[in-house]
């Protein structure tokens, strides 16, 4: 072997044993920074005549309609066959036990019920309206009188009756007319898989579509009714209340008055314990002072939301006027943690 044979073989061997004794690169961690905080405000008017849908993610109004463009919402999900009542409008509902549908004329004797506000499908005020036979679901056929509820002017919008005849190849038939027996029309409400309920409006014989699709918000601002009792003999009351209700599909809240706005981090967040209540937000972060004849914020409510892709944010109400002094205006702030 010559001399330059030699030298080279060395160089490579040096070279093998430089490339040998380098570390191996370190995967580099980017620190976590959270988004800036953001002031956003939803009017509803100062009659409450709106609803707005808001997503936290892209800062948007996903949609809006007012109150008296439903009265049903019908259950979209496997296996579920539950229907709401528009409680934005303070809707009640009376369980006849009758199951002839002409029999009934009037609301003599009601005894009214309501859908509970904390969203639960199990404490609506129709109920379970059927039974299970051989996997096909079976209506009881039992005859509703709908309070239809008021319009934001406060003129009642009447009454009505509903028997729900069963649901077959994905959807509700549904019989509606007013007491008289007038009026009377059928409808097939088929489920949407997109979409948490499909809705109706009784008083134009349609089906209208009210919230987004369910994976695209979190919130929505709206009048709605809470059941107050009463101090004397605990009986319930349905009121009206202005206030904030959750998608329940998807959003998740922690209700916080321990940490506060400014402490909260992402680290807290995650150690938080989450609900899906529709009105864990609710009404409540406000106060009506009766003296002054205005509304005052509970500044030390915030709240913690977990989205639907598992991004944290934390929300704190500010205002619930505009400049112009009209109330529905509910200003806030928030931030991605």
């Amino acid at each position: 072997m010559n001399s330059n044979s030699i030298n080279i073989f060395f160089l490579i061997i040096l070279i093998s044993f430089f490339y040998s004794c380098e570390k191996e690169e370190q995967p580099f961690e980017k620190e976590h920074e959270p988004g800036d905080q953001t002031t956003a405000a939803v009017f509803i008017d100062s009659d409450y005549k709106y609803q707005v849908f808001y997503d936290f993610e892209t800062n948007t109004e996903i949609k809006q309609n007012l109150t008296t463009d439903w009265d049903l919402a019908f259950e979209c999900g496997n296996n579920g066959h539950h229907i709401k009542l528009n409680s934005s409008r303070g809707m009640t509902l009376w369980a006849t036990g009758e199951v002839n549908f002409s029999s009934v004329q009037s609301y003599s004797g009601a005894v009214w019920n309501w859908d509970n506000p904390n969203g639960s499908l199990d404490s609506t005020g129709i109920g379970e309206w059927w039974s299970i036979n051989n996997n096909n679901v079976v209506s009881n056929n039992e005859v509703y009188v709908l309070n239809l509820g008021k319009d934001p002017k406060a003129n009642h919008l009447g009454f009505k009756k509903l028997q729900i005849l069963g649901f077959e190849n994905n959807e509700y038939h549904i019989k509606v007319s007013d007491l008289s027996g007038e009026n009377e029309f059928l409808s097939y409400i088929r489920k949407d898989d997109d979409y948490n309920f499909v809705f109706l409006s009784i008083i134009n014989s349609k089906i209208v579509t009210i919230e987004p699709p369910k994976d695209e918000w979190d919130l929505a601002f709206t009048k709605y009714t809470h059941t107050f009792y009463n101090n004397d003999n605990n009986s319930a009351i349905p009121y009206g209340v202005t206030g904030v209700l959750i998608n329940s599909y998807s959003t998740f809240v922690h209700q916080d008055s321990v940490y506060g706005f400014e402490v909260t981090d992402l680290e807290i967040a995650k150690e938080l314990n989450y609900v899906t209540d529709q009105n864990t937000i609710g009404y409540d972060w406000k106060n009506y002072n009766h003296d002054a004849g205005v509304y005052t914020i509970n500044y030390e409510e915030n709240y913690i939301i977990k989205n639907r892709k598992d991004i944290y944010y934390k929300m704190r109400f500010i205002d619930f006027f505009n400049d112009s002094g009209e109330k529905g205006n509910i200003k806030f702030e928030f931030q991605r943690l």
